[in-house]
């Protein structure tokens, strides 16, 4: 009795192994596929609703000769309790804290906290929060992940939109020049009606 209560116990021990083996490797964190290294281009544009206008050619619309705005930059995500980071490692020191995770088929959605960054040499800073500028099917988020590239969209609270026209805005007669040069235009009405989007995109080295 005693030799097959032994028997019986040793194949029990060994089933919960198994059985712990098995939950163990079941539980997968959707997360890893998207940790590492990035190559980042961060661009600028104005928005109306969902329609996006690039930076550079509304300048460009005014009259004004516009270089290239966007900027590129190396990153690098990293876990972040039950959300991620994404740590610029070049150009920038930003960081972007990724929260409200979903798991989708081949990668996740998110949402960005507030994120606040300095935008002149004077130490202005802007803050800019969720904008829903990254498509899933017909569904809309605040950014994802899938097959290796990274995604997301951050709206300017108006701090942004103030410091690039302040130069304008303060001369009143380069001011009323401007507006009556832009008139009844749909530079206009992007300008005034526009909100600033900031597009970063990601693909992994």
């Amino acid at each position: 009795m005693k030799r097959i209560f032994y028997s019986v116990a040793l194949l029990a021990a060994t089933m919960i192994g198994f059985t712990s083996c098995e939950e163990e490797e079941a539980k997968t964190d959707f997360r890893d596929e998207a940790i590492g290294d990035y190559d980042v281009t961060l661009s600028q544009n104005y928005a109306i609703g969902h329609k996006l206008y690039s930076m550079e050619s509304v300048f460009e619309a005014t009259g004004i000769k516009c270089p290239d705005l966007s900027k590129s930059f190396t990153a690098t995500l990293s876990k972040n309790g039950d959300g991620l980071k994404l740590t610029a490692t070049s150009v920038f020191s930003d960081e972007w804290t990724f929260v409200k995770l979903a798991e989708g088929t081949n990668g996740f959605t998110f949402e960005i906290e507030e994120y606040e960054t300095e935008i002149d040499d004077a130490g202005t800073k802007a803050k800019f929060s969720n904008y829903l500028g990254y498509k899933l099917g017909d569904v809309e988020y605040n950014g994802g992940y899938l097959r290796g590239k990274l995604e997301f969209f951050l709206k300017d609270n108006g701090e942004f939109k103030k410091a690039i026209w302040e130069p304008v805005t303060n001369d009143a007669e380069t001011l009323a020049a401007f507006q009556e040069r832009i008139k009844g235009s749909q530079v206009e009405t992007i300008l005034t009606e526009g909100e600033i989007v900031l597009e970063v995109t990601c693909t992994k080295k």
